[in-house]
């Protein structure tokens, strides 16, 4: 009698199993991108929160006697410019303290008819409470009343002036003849085709 072979063990044939690798990096990489993303999530939402507020406040702001001052004295001038909540915050800081008297009838800051106090502070108020549109639109209202051009030349000469300006440390600088303006100013209006000195013998 032939002997049989023994029976195969249990599970012996059947298909094995696909072996799971779990990549620990590649997990750790995963946990990182989520705790990144939801960082920027956060700064997003207290930048936001941020934003809201500073504007909420702007919204609230009610302007002092100074700005209203300006305001009125822009308008005797028939210069009527808009100002932001922000910009008229700035206005009244800047005029703090000052003789309002002087803001009485007519008031252009570039005008040159003030005290040297108010000239300072009209630089100030050119350099550091007025937005690049806003200045450009007093510059270019400015020139209106003084019957400089017309309203395409002051549209090309008013951010023109205003870069100048700009390139030649500020208003402050300028005002305070620190740094003589006279050429590139004149340069500015011929480019634009204002002719300066015809205005000025016209007022004369």
């Amino acid at each position: 009698m032939t002997d049989l072979p023994p029976p195969p063990p249990p599970g012996y044939g059947a298909p094995t199993p696909p072996t799971v690798v779990v990549d620990a990096h590649a997990t750790v990489k995963k946990s990182r991108a989520g705790l990144i993303a939801a960082t920027v999530v956060v700064v997003a939402l207290v930048g936001g929160f941020v934003a809201w507020f500073v504007m909420a406040g702007e919204d609230d702001y009610t302007p002092g006697p100074e700005a209203n001052a300006v305001v009125a004295g822009l308008k005797e001038a028939d210069i009527d410019v808009t100002f932001s909540n922000g910009e008229l915050k700035c206005i009244d800081e800047t005029f703090a303290g000052v003789d309002l008297g002087e803001l009485e009838g007519a008031y252009d800051p570039f005008g040159g008819d003030v005290s040297d106090d108010v000239m300072a502070r009209s630089a100030t108020l050119l350099d550091d409470c007025l937005g690049d549109a806003t200045r450009i639109e007093l510059i270019d209202q400015s020139m209106a009343a003084s019957d400089l051009g017309d309203a395409e030349q002051r549209a090309c000469a008013a951010p023109k002036f205003d870069a100048m300006i700009n390139r030649n440390g500020g208003y402050a600088a300028t005002m305070n003849d620190e740094v003589d303006i006279s050429d590139q100013t004149l340069a500015v209006f011929d480019e634009c085709g204002i002719d300066l000195f015809g205005s000025i013998s016209d007022e004369a």
